[in-house]
């Protein structure tokens, strides 16, 4: 699910704001003999679930023609559900925020300066066994 809005809030002033929701799932199912004989494997059967949603605002000033400043936050969570052969959960947040200022020197030069704080997206090989 993706919802986002646009206000123009007064000459100049921009806001956007947004929320992102997603569900994620794996099962994994595995198995280890050894000359015919079955190894019991510690979490062999697992589901792993995410619930993740992403909330974000932006706002961007067009302080005159040639410099643009944009500023933002981004707040993410998640949930991690597994169930199975063990039982976990856990939850991660993450703030994001963001600062972006453009400068257009002239026609051909342009200086933009962007901080940032990113958070990579899980890997859900990093919760299960896989093979």
């Amino acid at each position: 699910m993706h919802s986002v809005i646009r206000q123009n809030l007064w000459d100049g002033v921009h806001f956007d704001g947004g929320i992102d929701a997603t569900l994620n799932g794996l099962t994994n199912i595995v198995a280890l003999t050894k000359g015919g004989v079955p190894i019991v494997l510690p979490a062999a059967h697992v589901s792993l679930q995410e619930q993740r949603a992403e909330a974000t605002t932006n706002f961007t000033w067009q302080a005159d023609p040639a410099l643009t400043i944009e500023g933002g936050l981004r707040y993410e969570i998640s949930r991690l559900k597994q169930s199975g052969d063990s039982n976990l959960t856990r939850v991660l947040n993450y703030f994001k925020p963001r600062i972006k200022a453009s400068y257009k020197y002239d026609s051909e030069n342009t200086f933009r300066l962007l901080l940032t704080r990113e958070a990579g997206q899980l890997n859900f090989n990093n919760f299960v066994t896989h093979h």
